[in-house]
């Protein structure tokens, strides 16, 4: 199958080509900007794109300069453009445009698909082209702002990339479809087909088990190794103590009842209670609760045999950036081996698949929760009292949103306990709530004024620790939710 290569020096520009692309029905792969030729095989590799930021500036940009031998054509963005031109013995100038929206002039001698734009918005330097390169477009008193090389279809371009401007994606599809004439043929439910039999293939002859922890990732992941192994899987859910009103319940409803598969349940409250209970950083609070997990995992696969397969629903987000925070792809030095089959699969790809399953909504558009939920919204110590506030309070609020109609609307919504510093034992309450957006800043979703009432309302009259203070937190937030 043909593909893409995104060389990855900005995670947000490298991942939103890549989900363009695959929409688009083009597969695109990421892979670290640094990465060498030879560790790559390009035999269906039709082109490359280099992803930089719009700093204006060549700092941490080192590419392997054997790409530019290999005869694909490479589109260089952003600061990747200045570092293509000093590549080949270019300079940049003294001319720096920031943020600006320009008219565009192209190279009467330069003949390209890539002329799609009469303006752009432009956040670069002016740049002084070597021997081997000439300039492709200029802007304002004939600044250079863009390069082709003189002979290889080798292109630096400094307009910025906006996600939802028809000019910015056609540049990019024209240079995959008229310069690296690259083939849509990229169909996730038709790869489904592929995972079953390399799931198939992985787990003959072996003792096959899945974490399972409610969402819609480690979902899929089962319903792909069922379809592969059929009843010789088995699923492990650990029951934290942090999950919703009824979660966990439903949890182990679905799996056993829907998915119908042997589900093995291990009730750890008590040992997540008492991990985090002196802990008041949130921080502090998801580390701890990953490594409980692996810990309970590792102790239960080590009851089964010595090639025993773990599968976790780990997708192609987790592994592309490994150390986030809240990161929850299992550590690979464990005793037993793990199996990823959403690896190469952004979220957007897993629902997709997951609808293709028929699999229940409230798998499909279950909101964000990480593995530390309800006691990430506790700010401080989270006590067995504060849970079950912080519990109830959130079923009150999301009974609320399911009676507005407002559960498709909204990409997540929380509530915050917060204690009150003058007043002992008494806190106070913050909603929140983001709209389902493609923005990277996301505003607080306009919620209706008796919804917030309702809830405030039935708040107080529940909890004598909740004083007059039921807030709606109108603060942006950054929406990862497009990243996934």
């Amino acid at each position: 199958m043909d593909y893409i290569l995104i060389l990855n020096f900005h995670n947000f520009n490298s991942k939103a080509i890549a989900k363009m692309l695959r929409n688009s029905n083009v597969y695109a792969l990421i892979k670290n900007g640094n990465t060498l030729v030879g560790s790559v095989d390009i035999q269906n590799c039709k082109g490359v794109i280099m992803c930089g930021d719009y700093a204006g500036s060549v700092s941490g940009i080192e590419v392997d300069k054997a790409w530019f031998q290999t005869g694909l054509p490479i589109l260089a963005l952003g600061s990747c453009a200045l570092a293509l031109n000093s590549m080949f013995g270019g300079r940049a100038s003294e001319d720096s445009i920031s943020d600006e929206s320009e008219a565009i002039q192209y190279s009467d001698e330069i003949e390209s698909s890539l002329k799609t734009q009469t303006h752009a918005l432009i956040n670069g330097r002016g740049l002084l082209p070597g021997d081997r390169m000439r300039c492709f477009a200029y802007v304002r008193d004939d600044i250079c702002i863009d390069i082709k090389h003189t002979e290889k279809e080798i292109y630096g371009i400094q307009r910025k990339f906006e996600r939802n401007d028809p000019d910015s994606i056609e540049l990019i599809t024209n240079f995959v479809y008229d310069i690296c004439h690259c083939k849509d043929e990229w169909d996730v439910e038709k790869y489904a087909h592929t995972l079953i039999e390399e799931a198939r293939n992985k787990s003959t002859g072996r003792s096959i088990y899945c974490a399972v922890s409610g969402g819609m990732d480690s979902a899929v992941a089962s319903y792909i190794l069922k379809q592969a192994v059929g009843d010789e899987l088995t699923c492990i859910f650990v029951d934290t103590g942090f999950f919703r009103e009824n979660e966990a319940e439903e949890i182990f409803d679905f799996y056993t009842n829907i998915l119908r598969l042997e589900i093995r349940l291990i009730d750890a409250k008590d040992i997540f209670a008492a991990a985090i209970q002196d802990i008041e950083d949130n921080h502090q609070k998801i580390q701890l609760v990953h490594k409980k997990l692996s810990e309970i995992l590792e102790k239960e696969m080590l009851k089964c045999s010595s090639s025993a397969l773990l599968v976790s629903g780990a997708n192609y987000n987790d592994r592309l950036f490994q150390n986030d925070s809240e990161n929850e792809v299992t550590s690979e030095n464990s005793k037993y081996e793990h199996y990823y089959p959403l690896k190469d699969l952004f979220k957007f790809e897993v629902k997709r698949l997951a609808e293709a399953f028929l699999l229940p909504d409230n798998i499909i558009h279950r909101k964000p929760f990480p593995s530390a939920g309800l006691a990430l919204s506790i700010i401080g110590q989270a006590t067995p009292e504060k849970l079950s506030m912080i519990r109830r309070i959130y079923e009150i609020y999301s009974a609320q949103i399911q009676d507005h109609n407002l559960e498709k609307k909204l990409w997540k919504y929380s509530v915050r306990l917060v204690p009150l510093i003058h007043l002992k034992n008494k806190y106070q309450v913050y909603l929140r709530a983001a709209p389902d957006s493609q923005n990277l800043v996301t505003y607080a979703f306009r919620m209706p004024y008796d919804l917030l009432e309702s809830v405030s309302a039935q708040v107080m009259k529940e909890f004598s620790h909740v004083i007059r203070y039921v807030l709606y937190d109108l603060s942006p937030i950054q929406n990862l939710n497009i990243l996934e």
